[in-house]
């Protein structure tokens, strides 16, 4: 399944590029990921085991999460790099948040919880409850400061045009109503 673009485009807003150009955090689907594992595999058929082997091979990188978005952050490769995973030398993606409930129940991504949930990965103190309300409140205030801004309310009359409960009069309203006709 691909990711709403919207979802990836506010990912590389907010945390920008990694040095080789690709995102810090990037939102991937658990059942379709793969990676490339250097190790010694165990073969069967049906329930038959058949050989094991030793190798380098593309495997499900989420073999044990099913069907739910991931949010990744991106590590680099003095931190993770490792001969199991020959792709490390650049780095590696690795599972921040799987969106699913605590009964393991789906929970659809939004623009809202991947910015909160990279707020609190970049907090570099643990924040109380308190503090952690009044940011939130803060920024849901601002947004809200800013979306009234945007759409430029200025009166009761300027609300019921845009909520199409008004009706405009005047030469361009007379030419539009013409056009229609």
């Amino acid at each position: 399944m691909e990711p709403n673009k919207e979802w990836n485009d506010f990912l590389v807003a907010r945390a920008g590029l990694n040095m080789f150009g690709n995102p810090i955090y990037k939102l991937v689907w658990s059942t379709s990921e793969l990676e490339l594992r250097h190790g010694t595999f165990r073969e069967f058929h049906d329930d038959v085991f058949i050989r094991e082997v030793t190798e380098t091979r593309w495997t499900r990188k989420y073999w044990y999460i099913n069907d739910r978005w991931v949010l990744e952050r991106w590590i680099p490769p003095e931190l993770c790099a490792t001969k199991e995973l020959p792709d490390s030398n650049q780095g590696s993606y690795e599972p921040m948040y799987t969106f699913e409930d605590g009964d393991r129940l789906y929970l659809p991504p939004n623009i809202k919880v991947l910015d909160f949930i990279i707020t609190m990965a970049e907090k570099p103190h643990h924040i109380t409850q308190e503090e952690l309300f009044n940011e939130l409140k803060d920024k849901e205030e601002k947004e809200i400061q800013h979306i009234m801004k945007a759409m430029d309310y200025r009166s009761d009359i300027g609300v019921a045009l845009h909520l199409g409960a008004g009706r405009g009069y005047g030469q361009k309203s007379k030419d539009h109503r013409e056009k229609l006709s």
